[in-house]
């Protein structure tokens, strides 16, 4: 059973990444609202509308590296919904949204980079109340002296941000 999951999954991958190529600047409507408009729901409590959301990421994850210049602004106005969803009650979702933050990388890199120092690194702070990873409340730190990030990438490409 785990082997047809794989070769199912695979085959997800490559076709929304195909049509995502396809249609380059013109996506259909459908593929977008498979996974970007369902980003804008509320954050679901119950576990039916986790699973529909947690299916949205996984298609988020697939697609966002292939989308077209043209329609890539269109998704990363759905950073902040990501952030949003790392702070959530269910381990699956936080998950998602930290592989959705990074396919969002490999899309503008400087953007999501801006993003997480800005707003995700202040959430480390002193999580008191942490319970399976899931913040019950956060304390603030001061993130106003990061001039520069540096990093190494995966073919060992070192590269450095500047946050403005």
């Amino acid at each position: 059973m785990p082997v047809k999951r794989e070769l199912q999954r695979r085959g997800a991958v490559r076709a929304l990444t195909a049509l995502c190529e396809r249609f380059a600047a013109t996506p259909p409507d459908r593929l977008l609202e498979l996974s970007l408009v369902q980003l804008d729901a509320a954050l679901p409590t119950e576990e039916r509308a986790v699973e529909r959301l947690v299916s949205a990421l996984q298609v988020t994850e697939v697609i966002v590296p292939s989308l077209h210049a043209a329609v890539a602004q269109q998704a990363l106005r759905r950073l902040g919904r990501l952030r949003e969803f790392l702070g959530s009650q269910f381990k699956s979702v936080r998950h998602m949204a930290a592989r959705c933050m990074a396919a969002y990388a490999r899309l503008d890199l400087h953007a999501t980079l801006t993003s997480v120092v800005r707003h995700v690194l202040p959430l480390l702070g002193k999580w008191l109340g942490v319970r399976d990873g899931a913040p019950r409340h956060t304390t603030a730190i001061p993130t106003a002296s990061v001039g520069h990030v540096g990093f190494s990438l995966l073919d060992g490409t070192r590269a450095r941000v500047r946050i403005a």
